[in-house]
């Protein structure tokens, strides 16, 4: 092909190229669109996207979910590439030594490695050359100088290796490209911690609600949280992790979503009996992500809440408002959220929490709470 040079009409074109991907709005668009492009501006037969997941992290092993490859090629292609290739591949050494940013993002496959080396290695015997593809130049996105992203370009041994003139054309949309890139991928975690946020805020205040990481830690919780897992301590459950290691069938559910790439699973209930007189209602569902970071939306229903309250009420011979209040105090309301639910002042409120701690024989929240709810 003739080579590139840097004319009005090229600089054009990676104008448009660049104000293009930046309006784009969803991370799938966005690589089949810089995948058609590039391959067009670069008269490249083919293409792979690699996606390296969040920032400022390290780049660690990818999954089939990781990788878009040419429509054209057989489905066990990712997974030929992950087991056989990936770990001696001279491109996800350079990619994992952080040498990209000393080549401004870009470099040619044979810059990597001796043309006699090559034609003999894993990556083209056994995966490149049954595919007819021979040369690449790969463009790595990074902010800070944190790995997001790479296109791998292809061409075939009956063409020509990419030029010195072609690398310096890929290194002038690196920063465009690593841009839209990085936007699209805050967006989705802005839309993220706006669907946690979401949730938390309308979640039903007898639930207590949990958001978990893949390895089942806590994000984040909601106020009636903490109370429900002091309360279960007594019961042998030290986490909500612990709780969830109870039930089978929510723990299969949790491995299956990670191990078979599956983001989004069926919502999922079971309960869980802690104590002839206690039992858990558990609700799990995805909340957003993908399989190698999945979030995990796990509501929890104990009657050892209600129990300790109910308890409370009749050992301390509690008034019917009082019984309401004791129950709004549990959840975690202050006085003057407690008036508005129940249509009366503050001062009213006040007065009948003053009444409670007279008959419980304690002075304040802390001492009801830990002396009187947990200890029933």
């Amino acid at each position: 092909m003739p080579r590139l040079t840097f004319t009005s009409a090229l600089q054009d074109r990676l104008t448009s190229l660049g104000q293009t991907a930046l309006e784009h709005d969803n991370l799938d668009e966005f690589r089949k669109y810089i995948a058609t492009e590039l391959e067009t501006l670069f008269d490249a037969s083919g293409s792979a996207f690699f996606h390296w997941g969040k920032f400022d992290a390290d780049p660690g092993l990818l999954d089939e979910g990781d990788l878009v490859f040419p429509v054209h090629w057989d489905n066990f292609r990712k997974k030929q590439y992950l087991e056989e290739v990936y770990k001696s591949d001279p491109i996800i050494k350079w990619l994992h030594a952080g040498s990209y940013s000393k080549t401004k993002g870009v470099v040619r496959v044979t810059d990597l490695v001796q043309p006699g080396n090559y034609v003999n290695s894993p990556l083209y015997q056994e995966f490149l050359r049954p595919l007819h593809s021979h040369y690449i130049l790969t463009l790595a996105f990074s902010i800070r100088n944190n790995l997001i992203g790479n296109i791998s370009l292809l061409r075939p041994d009956d063409a020509n290796d990419f030029s010195q003139e072609e690398e310096e054309t890929a290194r002038l949309v690196i920063p465009i490209l690593s841009a839209a890139y990085s936007k699209l991928m805050l967006s989705e975690e802005l839309l993220l911690k706006d669907s946690i946020i979401y949730n938390l805020e309308n979640y039903h205040s007898e639930n207590a609600l949990f958001i978990l990481a893949r390895d089942l830690s806590c994000i984040s919780k909601s106020i009636g949280a903490d109370f429900l897992l002091e309360s279960l301590r007594s019961y042998g459950v030290s986490s909500i992790a612990n709780l969830l290691f109870r039930s089978n069938s929510l723990m299969d559910c949790i491995n299956k979503c990670i191990a078979n790439n599956e983001p989004f699973l069926v919502e999922q209930f079971d309960n869980v009996a802690l104590h002839p007189e206690l039992s858990m209602s558990l609700y799990l569902t995805t909340l957003s992500g993908n399989a190698k970071n999945p979030y995990f939306f796990l509501t929890v229903k104990s009657n050892a809440i209600n129990l300790s309250v109910e308890r409370a009420a009749s050992k301390y011979n509690l008034t019917r408002r009082e019984h309401q209040i004791l129950n709004l105090i549990r959840q975690g309301h202050s006085n003057a959220e407690i008036g508005g639910m129940l249509t009366i002042s503050q001062w009213t409120v006040k007065n009948h929490v003053q009444a409670i701690y007279r008959k419980a024989g304690v002075k304040n929240r802390t001492a009801l709470t830990n002396n009187v709810l947990q200890g029933i």
